[in-house]
């Protein structure tokens, strides 16, 4: 009998924490794709280029604001999925050609020498027993340069 007990609690112990196991894997899951998806979407936005024809012959390549923050939204959401419709929270594009200090929304400090973007992404996540609220951040430079700054 008291094996019988033993063997029911174990089981009942087995499925109560199943949830929580559960839960963490969700989380542990998301974060990794929206990592992998806002990495993918931020690189392909840097390379948005500003073609006004004035700064390119003049070699000044600078990344185009609307058309990055387009792409790194359309490219996010076709890799996530609809549900993931509200939770890039910024885009951020630095067009810079001097060195300068930058204060991401996450706290860090960046030094910046060329155009880059910075995007940050939150997603609520609501599970059986926990919520909680998923950030990612993420960096991406263009270091496009002219020949003639080579020599």
């Amino acid at each position: 009998m008291n094996t019988a007990l033993r063997f029911i609690g174990s089981i009942l112990i087995f499925f109560a924490f199943l949830p929580i196991v559960f839960d963490f894997a969700q989380i542990n899951h998301i974060k990794k794709d929206m990592k992998d998806t806002l990495d993918i979407s931020t690189k392909a936005a840097a390379l948005q280029l500003d073609e006004d024809p004035i700064k390119i012959g003049k070699g000044i390549f600078e990344i185009d604001v609307e058309k990055a923050k387009e792409v790194n939204k359309d490219i996010y959401l076709d890799n996530l999925g609809a549900r993931f419709n509200t939770s890039i929270v910024s885009t951020e594009v630095i067009n810079t050609h001097v060195k300068k200090n930058y204060m991401a929304p996450n706290g860090k400090q960046f030094e910046i020498d060329n155009p880059t973007i910075f995007s940050t992404a939150k997603y609520h996540y609501d599970g059986f027993f926990f919520s909680k609220d998923i950030e990612v951040y993420l960096i991406s430079g263009s270091v496009l340069r002219n020949k003639n700054d080579l020599k």
